[in-house]
């Protein structure tokens, strides 16, 4: 909704609407977004544990993913690089 400012002929936004638009935007910076919650960093043990949450192991990049099967989690594969043995880029990939 909005409305013409007389004084100054600029289209301004209802003071209601603002507010909406505020309190929007700050329940949504507050909440987070649903990538991060779902997908936290995590260190695994081995790649045994780390293939019971990611089958086809992980990649740093969208390219290595695709090469491998492995899922491209940038993340995920920072936490456990050292898992990745032959440095292509995808840890712990079949």
């Amino acid at each position: 909704m909005r409305g013409t400012c007389k004084r100054h002929k600029k289209t301004t936004i209802v003071p209601s609407v603002r507010k909406v638009l505020i309190i929007t935007i700050g329940l949504v910076l507050c909440v987070g977004s649903p990538l991060s919650a779902k997908d936290p960093s995590k260190l695994f043990k081995n790649c045994t544990e780390l293939r019971k949450s990611y089958p086809k192991g992980v990649a740093k990049t969208r390219a290595a993913a695709q090469q491998s099967g492995a899922k491209y989690n940038p993340t995920i594969y920072k936490e456990n690089k050292s898992k990745d043995r032959d440095n292509d880029g995808a840890a712990c990939e079949k």
